[in-house]
């Protein structure tokens, strides 16, 4: 039993290594068009599927859907902070295709990069603000489910309240009537 225990947490310590290198390579290499999974893993020593499961387990997103998050943020602030077209902020951030960026942009976004730049965001800051409110929805029926089974455990504080609080942010709720 306390063998069983030791080799968990040796792994876990491994997978934790792992995942801070991974994550280390993909801030230094993102804004490359030739950033892959494939290409990380060789630099960690590891197979792209070992790489694959503990960066999706440990990150709730894929490798592909972090690096196109790393991406994004950097061209919304190049976009609000520079002139340049997007053209070149879609080079700068690893895309060589103009109109692929301009394509994932807007389907992460919810809107065109030149709309975020004028600030024409209407729809899309509308959205984001309604998801919002369905997380803090889903947080407060969450909560409400817990303490309305005759516990009388106060949730706060505990790990477990913790363990809530992130779940019910990362998993949106849509309202039915």
């Amino acid at each position: 039993m306390i063998l069983t225990h030791l080799r968990e947490n040796e792994s876990s310590n491994q997978n934790r290594k792992i995942l801070r290198k991974a994550l280390e390579y993909i801030d230094k290499n993102y804004d490359k068009e030739s950033m892959s999974l494939n290409q990380a893993a060789a630099k960690l020593y590891v197979s792209a599927n070992y790489l694959s499961t503990v960066f999706s387990q440990n990150m709730k997103k894929t490798f592909v859907e972090y690096v196109t998050w790393k991406r994004m943020e950097k061209a919304k602030k190049l976009l609000k902070n520079t002139t340049k077209s997007a053209g070149e902020i879609a080079q700068e951030v690893g895309y060589k295709d103009s109109h692929y960026f301009s394509f994932v942009f807007k389907k992460t976004q919810g809107c065109s990069p030149r709309e975020y730049r004028s600030g024409k965001k209407g729809q899309a800051d509308r959205q984001a603000d309604v998801q919002s409110c369905n997380y803090v929805w889903s947080f407060s029926v969450l909560c409400f489910s817990l303490s309305s089974h005759g516990s009388s455990t106060d949730w706060t504080g505990s790990p477990f309240s913790f363990l809530i609080i992130i779940r019910a942010a990362s998993v949106p709720v849509s309202w039915s009537r």
